[in-house]
Parts: C-alpha cells; structure tokens; sequence
C-alpha cells in the first residue's frame, strides 16, 4: 500500500494525495466490508468479524477504518496496543467493537 501511495503521490498536479488516500480508503474499507477480509488477511487466512461474530459489513468496515486512523494519529500508539493486548486487539479494534481471527 505504502509503494501504491508513493507512485500515486507523485508529481500528479496536487492530486495525488487525494487519489493514494482515496485509494488506501477504499482498499481498507471496501474488502473488510464486502468479504470480512483485506487480499493480505486472505493470503494469511485471517477475517474481520465483529465480537459476536457476525460478519462487518460497509458501516462496520467504515467504522473500524475511522478508528483506525484515530489508532494511528497519536504515534501509533493505538496500534501499538495491540502487542500488548492479552487478546491482540487494537485501540481501532476495541472502539469498532471488531476483532481478527483465523479463517
């Protein structure tokens, strides 16, 4: 995602910001929403469900997304939280009400 932003970023006239951010917005949203599950969390046989563990669908996706940049935007600490979580959740986890699982 990080090399898909950059070439995207680049020398496009000012609007390659908005196109890598509408690009990484849709990716993180559009295939939680849609199939519980990002191509890489195919890859490694992971799903996005919510805690009862019902599937995320687009609001869900939605949510866990804006809670995730809220994660990212203090030093990442938000994500950080994960590797010192007994459940390995994220801060963006936990206010989405989401949570990873094996497939």
């Amino acid at each position: 995602i990080v090399v898909v932003q950059s070439v995207l970023s680049a020398d496009t006239g000012g609007q390659g910001g908005v196109v890598a951010t509408s690009v990484t917005s849709g990716y993180f949203v559009w295939f939680p929403g849609a199939e519980s599950r990002t191509p890489g969390m195919a890859l490694f046989g992971l799903r996005v469900l919510r805690t009862d563990g019902s599937p995320l669908g687009m609001s869900g996706a939605i949510q866990r997304w804006g809670a995730f940049l809220l994660s990212a935007a203090v030093f990442g600490l938000g994500l950080l939280w994960t590797a010192f979580s007994d459940v390995q959740r994220g801060l963006h986890d936990h206010l989405a009400g989401t949570h990873v699982v094996k497939a």
